[in-house]
C-alpha cells in the first residue's frame, strides 16, 4: 500500500451516506478492459484484454476457452493464453462483442459449463488509488451451446427481494427459452452485495485483506484470503493456467477478479475520509435457518470481518472486528415462530476440536480474542447456546485470559424497555481490552506504523445481525474516540449512515431483510417509526427464512461449488505433466495411518438395555478400535405416534449405555463424534479422543423410505466424515419387511444410496470407504421347517444358497461392488424375546440373516490411489506400511448372544489405512515441479518473444508488403545482431498459428519469404481493430529438412478462399 498517496477522488458513499456525498457514474462500456467474443462450430469463447485501447503497456493478449470433451461425469475444457493477433477474431461472430470488466471464472450448472463475467459495476469507493466497484450485472456464457445466447438475465428483480419465490434456481427444470440456467446465480451476483477492486496492473488493492496485513506483509508474500473470495471456486480451474502463462512470460494480464460479498461504503469531509468494508466468509455460507453454528473445519455461520478505515492527510487508522455464529454444533429444526428453538447436535467433547480450530485461527490472524456474547440467558433456547459457549471456554482455563476472554452481556435483559443507555455498561467492561488491543495506525507522511492492532472483538448474538451490529457500531465509535480523538462533525452523521447501511447489507444477505434496530444505529435513539419498521422486517423474515431460504441456499451452494455437478477439468499440457509427476511422488507427502473400526448393528425391538453389552462391543482380537460405528433399529416401538414424533429419551439411554460399556471394555479415552435418529433407527459414531482432532467434515443425511418416502419407520441415516484426509461414510438402515418384498428392499437400498446427499453434492458412492450396517430384512427362500432343521444341524451353507441378499448381490440388484464377510453364525432373526429360541408365536417367522454388515473401498482420490499403488509395489516402504491395507480388511464378523430383543446383534472388526496429506510438503513439491517444467520449456517463451518481435518488425516496415522475422540471430561474438542484419542472414519466420492456419502447413514450392496481404478490404471494420487474416496452403511436415516455409495471401473480405478453415484447428503444439 502507498500510504503517502492522497485521495483526490470525488466523495463516494455506497447507498448514500449523508449530505454532500455522491456516487460517480458507472464505468462506460467503451472503457471496459476486456472484450468477450463467441463463435460456434466449434463452440469457443475468447476474452481479449484491450490493452491497446488503454494506458497499459504490452500487446493485446487473449484467454481462449473451448470444451473438448463431455461425459456424464466430467466436462473437459482447453484453456490457454496467447497473443490476440494470433486468433482469427473475425470468425467470432455468434453474438456482438461483450464489454467485460472482469472474469469471474467457470462453473458447471445443469448440463453445461459456463464462463462468468462482470458486465456492469458502479464505482462506490476509491481505496489507495484503486476504484472499488459494486457489481450490478453479470453474464454467464455457455461453453457448449448457443441456446442461451438469446436468454439474458433479468436484473429488475433482485436476489434479495422480499417476495422472492425461488424460480430459476440453479439446475431447475424450466423452459430454456424463458429462464437461463444460471438465472438465480446471476441475480445473486448482481444483487448489490458483491464488490471487487481493479485498477490495472499499476494500481490494485486486495479487498480480501485488511490494511494492516497489506502494509506489514512483503508484497511477494501477499496472498488473497480465500475465505472472503466468493468466486474462488469458479476461479480455481483457471488459476493454474494463468499462473503458468505468467511463469512462461506469455502474459502478466490479470483476467480474473477477486470478488467479496458484504459491504463497501465511503464518505468524505474535505481531505478526511471514512471507509467501511465488511467481508462475509464463504466457508460456511448460507441463509439464516439453513446455516448455523460451526463445522468441523472451524468455520462458523454468518462470519463477517468488518474493517473501519479513517484517513487524514497525516494518518491512516484501521480498526477490525469480527462477528460469527456461536461456535458450537447447533441448529434450529422445524418452523421458528416465537423465540429460538435451539438443538445442540454434538457433545461437548466432540465439539472441542472444531472450537479450538476456530479460536486458533482467530488467534493466529488477530491475536487475543475478546468474545462478546449477547445472547439471552433467561432460561429459554438462547440460554442453551450461552451455556455451551461458556463450557468450551472453561474447558481450557490456561488460555483464559491470556489468549481469549468471554464477556457475557444479555442484551435484551440489560436494554429492556429500549434502555439502550445501558450499553454504556458493556463499553465500560471492555474499555481496558480496547486500550490494550489498540488499532492499526500509520503516519502516512513518514511511512511509519505508530501502532498495530493486537487483538479483536468477536461479537455474536444468535443471528449475529441486529444486536451485534448495534454493539459493533458502538465499539467502532469508541476506537475512533480513543485513537483518533473523534470524527469531524461533518463525518459523524456519515459514520452512522455508513454503519447502518453496513448492518442492512449483512442482514439482507443472511436473513433476507434489512437489520432490526437500524433506526437506533442511524439516529442514536429508539423511535416509534423504528419499532414499526422492525415489526415489518420481523414478519418478512419469518416468511423468507421459514419458506424461501432453501432455494436461496441452493443458489449460494451452487456458486461456491457445494452442489453435486459433473466434474470440471481444465487442461493445460504443462500442468497435466506436473500433476502426473506429483501423484508419482505421493509417498513424499503422504502418511498412512492404520485404523481399526468396530461396526455393530442391533434391532432392539423397542426395548431398553437390560443386560451387559460387552459381548457386542468387545472383540476377541484384543484390539482397541479407533472408531466405533453403532447402528440401532426399532430403538422405539414403531407406533403411529412415534412415527410422527420420535421420542429421543430411549436413544439417550442407549447412548449412555454405549459410553459406559465402551469405556469399560476399551478405556476412557473415547468421545461421541456424532449421533442421529430417524424414528426407530439411530446411529452413534465414537472415536478415540486423540483421533478426534484428525476427524473433520462430519455431516449427516437422513432418508425416509417408509410408505414411499413419506414416513420414517423405514429408511437410512448416513454419516460422512473425513479421517485425516480419507473420506468415510457409515450408513445404518432399516429396509422393508415381509418375506416376499425383495424388490421393496432393493428399492430402499437404491433410494438411500442415491438420495443421501452431503455438502458439495457428494453422495454415498463418492467416499473412499463405505460401510452399511442394519436390519436389511432380507430373508431365506425356504420352508420354515427345513430352515429350522438345517440350522439345528449347523448346515448353514445350504441355507445361504437361498439367502435373498446374497442372491440379489449376485444378480447385481443390490449392494453391487460391496463385500461381506463369510457368514458362520446362525440366523439372527427371529427369536422369542429374552431367549435363544426361534419364534414360536402365531406368526412363526422363518429364521433369517436380517442383520448384516457390508463394506466397500474404492480409493477414489488420485492421491490415495497413488499412495496405494506405491505401497503395494513396496510394502516395506516408510511408515510401516507392511501391516496396512488401502482397502477394508475384515478381521472378524460374528454375532453376540444377547437376549433382550427378538434379533441378535451383529458386529464386525475392520482394518483400513487412512491417508494423511502433508499439504505444505505437497505444495512445495508442486512449486518445485512447476519451476522445473517452466524453466525447461522454452518453446512457449520463444513464441511470445517472436510475437513481440514480429509486431515490431511489421511496424518498422509498414510501407513494405514484405514481412521479415527473426527467431534468434546472434553475431559471431554471441550478441544479438541488428534487425536488418538478422533479416538478411536468417530465413523469415511466420506469425504464430491460428484456428485458420498452421505455420508449417505450406507447399514446398512456396517462396520462403512471401508478402502477406492485410486480408481486409478498405473500409472493413473489426471491433478490436485487427487488420489481418492468414489462410494456409497444404504442406508436409515442417521439420523435414527439405521443407521451406512459406505463406499464401488471404483474400479480401467477402472473397472466396482457396482453402477452408481446418476442421481440427491446432490448439497448442503442446496439447
Amino acid at each position: 500500500m502507498n500510504y503517502s498517496q492522497q485521495q483526490q477522488a470525488p466523495p463516494f458513499a455506497a447507498n448514500g451516506s449523508g449530505s454532500g456525498t455522491r456516487l460517480p457514474p458507472p464505468v462506460p462500456a467503451t472503457a471496459a478492459p476486456f472484450s468477450l467474443l463467441v463463435k460456434n462450430s466449434p463452440r469457443e469463447v475468447v476474452l481479449v484484454a484491450n490493452n491497446s485501447n488503454s494506458s497499459e503497456s504490452g500487446p493485446d493478449v487473449a484467454l481462449l476457452l473451448r470444451t473438448v470433451e463431455q461425459t456424464a461425469a466430467k466436462v473437459t475444457l482447453n484453456a490457454r493464453v496467447q497473443p490476440a493477433q494470433s486468433i482469427e477474431l473475425l470468425t467470432y461472430t455468434s453474438r456482438p462483442p461483450i464489454p467485460v470488466l472482469g472474469l469471474l471464472g467457470v462453473l458447471i450448472v445443469g448440463d453445461d459449463a459456463f464462463v462468468g463475467v462482470v458486465t456492469a459495476a458502479d464505482v462506490v469507493a476509491d481505496i489507495d488509488g484503486t476504484p472499488v466497484r459494486q457489481i450490478t450485472a453479470v453474464e454467464f456464457i455457455s461453453l457448449s451451446s448457443d441456446v442461451y445466447d438469446r436468454v439474458h438475465a433479468p436484473v429488475a428483480r433482485s436476489f434479495y427481494d422480499d417476495d422472492f419465490t425461488g424460480s430459476g434456481a440453479p439446475g431447475t427444470a424450466t423452459p430454456a427459452s424463458a429462464v437461463h440456467p444460471c438465472d438465480a446465480i446471476m441475480r445473486l451476483l448482481a444483487s448489490g452485495t458483491f464488490y471487487f477492486a481493479a485498477g490495472g496492473a499499476s494500481s490494485s488493492y486486495d479487498l480480501s485483506r485488511t490494511a494492516q496485513y497489506l502494509a506489514t506483509t512483503p508484497e511477494p508474500n501477499q496472498t488473497q484470503d480465500s475465505q472472503f473470495v466468493w468466486n474462488a471456486f469458479m476461479m480455481g480451474p483457471l488459476v493454474s493456467v494463468l499462473e503458468a502463462a505468467a511463469a512462461l512470460n506469455e502474459s502478466d494480464q490479470s483476467f480474473l477478479i477477486n470478488v467479496i460479498q458484504g459491504y463497501v461504503g465511503k464518505a468524505h469531509a474535505g481531505q478526511r475520509s471514512l471507509t467501511i468494508i465488511s467481508r462475509m466468509g464463504s466457508r460456511r455460507a448460507g441463509t439464516r435457518y439453513n446455516t448455523r453454528g460451526i463445522d468441523d473445519a472451524g468455520a462458523v455461520a454468518n462470519y463477517v470481518e468488518t474493517e473501519m478505515i479513517y484517513r487524514t492527510p497525516e494518518q491512516l487508522l484501521s480498526f477490525v472486528q469480527v462477528r460469527g455464529s456461536v461456535p458450537v454444533f447447533w441448529d434450529q429444526p422445524g418452523i421458528q415462530v416465537v423465540g429460538h428453538k435451539v438443538q445442540v447436535t454434538r457433545s461437548r467433547d466432540a465439539t472441542r476440536p472444531a472450537f479450538e480450530r476456530h479460536m486458533g485461527e482467530l488467534h493466529d490472524r488477530y491475536g487475543r480474542i475478546i468474545a462478546v456474547n449477547l445472547v439471552s440467558q433467561d432460561g429459554g433456547g438462547e440460554t442453551v447456546l450461552a451455556t455451551e459457549y461458556k463450557a468450551q471456554f472453561d474447558a481450557d482455563p490456561a488460555k483464559v485470559p491470556t489468549e481469549r476472554r468471554l464477556v457475557d452481556f444479555d442484551f435484551h435483559a440489560e436494554c429492556k424497555g429500549n434502555n439502550y443507555a445501558a450499553l454504556s455498561r458493556l463499553v465500560d467492561r471492555v474499555q481496558p481490552d480496547l486500550v490494550r488491543m489498540m488499532c492499526f495506525l500509520v503516519d502516512t507522511q513518514n511511512h511509519q506504523a505508530i501502532m498495530h492492532q493486537t487483538a479483536v472483538f468477536r461479537v455474536n448474538c444468535v443471528d449475529c445481525l441486529d444486536r451485534t451490529n448495534v454493539v459493533q457500531g458502538l465499539l467502532a465509535q469508541q476506537a475512533l474516540n480513543y485513537f483518533a480523538q473523534g470524527l469531524p462533525v461533518h463525518l459523524e452523521d456519515d459514520f452512522k449512515q455508513l454503519w447502518a447501511n453496513n448492518g442492512d447489507a449483512i442482514s439482507r444477505i443472511y436473513a433476507g431483510t434489512g437489520a432490526l434496530k437500524s433506526g437506533f444505529t442511524r439516529s442514536g435513539k429508539r423511535t416509534l417509526a423504528g419499532l414499526l419498521d422492525d415489526s415489518v422486517k420481523s414478519v418478512n423474515r419469518f416468511v423468507i427464512n421459514n419458506f424461501q431460504d432453501k432455494t436461496r441456499q441452493d443458489t449460494i451452494d451452487a456458486l461456491l461449488g457445494k452442489t453435486k455437478t459433473r466434474k470440471l477439468e481444465v487442461r493445460d499440457p504443462v500442468l497435466e505433466g506436473i500433476k502426473r509427476e506429483l501423484h508419482a511422488r505421493a509417498a513424499e507427502f503422504t502418511h498412512v495411518h492404520d485404523l481399526h473400526i468396530h461396526v455393530g448393528t442391533y434391532n432392539v425391538n423397542g426395548r431398553l438395555p437390560q443386560e451387559p453389552l460387552d459381548a457386542w462391543l468387545s472383540n476377541g482380537a484384543g484390539v482397541r478400535p479407533d472408531i466405533f460405528a453403532i447402528g440401532f433399529q426399532e430403538i422405539v416401538e414403531l407406533t403411529a405416534g412415534q412415527i410422527v414424533s420420535a421420542d429421543p429419551v430411549k436413544r439417550q439411554i442407549w447412548q449412555q449405555e454405549l459410553v459406559k460399556v465402551i469405556r469399560r471394555c476399551h478405556g476412557d479415552d473415547y468421545v461421541l463424534v456424532c449421533d442421529g435418529q430417524l424414528v426407530g433407527a439411530a446411529i452413534f459414531i465414537f472415536a478415540k479422543s486423540a483421533l478426534t482432532a484428525s476427524i473433520h467434515s462430519v455431516e449427516m443425511s437422513i432418508v425416509k423410505t417408509g410408505m414411499g418416502g413419506i414416513t420414517g419407520n423405514k429408511g437410512g441415516i448416513s454419516v460422512s466424515l473425513t479421517a485425516y484426509d480419507t473420506p468415510f461414510c457409515f450408513v445404518t438402515a432399516h429396509f422393508a419387511a415381509g418375506q416376499s418384498n425383495v424388490e421393496d428392499r432393493n428399492d430402499d437400498f437404491a433410494t438411500i444410496a442415491s438420495e443421501s446427499l452431503f455438502k458439495r453434492g457428494r453422495s454415498i458412492p463418492d467416499h473412499d470407504h463405505i460401510v452399511w450396517f442394519g436390519d436389511f430384512n432380507y430373508r431365506v427362500d425356504m420352508e420354515n421347517e427345513a430352515v429350522r432343521r438345517l440350522v439345528a444341524q449347523g448346515s448353514l451353507g445350504e441355507l445361504l444358497q437361498r439367502d435373498q441378499l446374497l442372491n440379489q448381490r449376485r444378480l447385481q440388484r443390490a449392494f453391487h461392488g460391496y463385500d461381506e464377510g463369510a457368514i458362520t453364525f446362525p440366523p439372527t432373526y427371529r427369536y422369542n424375546n429374552g431367549t435363544d429360541v426361534y419364534d414360536t408365536s402365531e406368526k412363526n417367522r422363518i429364521p433369517a440373516w436380517c442383520d448384516r454388515i457390508l463394506f466397500q473401498s474404492k480409493n477414489s482420490s488420485k492421491v490415495a490411489a497413488a499412495a496405494a499403488s506405491l505401497r503395494a509395489a513396496s510394502p516395506s516402504a516408510a511408515h510401516g506400511a507392511a501391516a496396512t491395507t488401502m482397502k477394508f480388511e475384515l478381521l472378524s464378523y460374528t454375532r453376540a448372544e444377547l437376549k433382550v430383543s427378538d434379533h441378535k446383534p451383529v458386529l464386525a472388526l475392520l482394518r483400513v489405512a487412512a491417508v494423511e496429506i502433508n499439504h505444505a510438503r505437497k505444495q512445495a513439491i508442486y512449486k518445485s515441479l512447476f519451476s522445473q517444467r517452466t524453466s525447461r520449456n522454452p518453446f512457449r517463451v520463444l513464441m511470445a518473444e517472436q510475437e513481440q518481435k514480429s509486431a515490431a518488425a511489421t511496424a518498422a516496415k509498414a510501407s513494405s508488403s514484405a514481412w521479415t522475422g527473426v527467431l534468434i540471430a546472434l553475431d559471431d561474438d554471441g550478441s544479438a545482431s541488428s534487425t536488418a542484419t538478422a533479416a538478411a542472414a536468417a530465413p523469415a519466420l511466420p506469425p504464430p498459428s491460428s484456428d485458420l492456419q498452421q505455420w508449417w502447413a505450406v507447399p514446398t514450392s512456396t517462396p520462403s519469404n512471401p508478402g502477406i496481404a492485410s486480408g481486409l478490404g478498405s473500409g472493413s471494420f473489426h471491433p478490436l481493430g485487427l487488420q489481418a487474416a492468414m489462410v494456409p496452403a497444404a504442406g508436409p511436415n515442417p521439420w523435414a529438412s527439405s521443407t521451406s516455409l512459406g505463406f499464401t495471401s488471404a483474400p479480401p473480405s467477402g472473397a472466396g478462399s482457396s482453402a477452408s478453415p481446418s476442421s481440427n484447428p491446432n490448439w497448442s503444439l503442446l496439447d
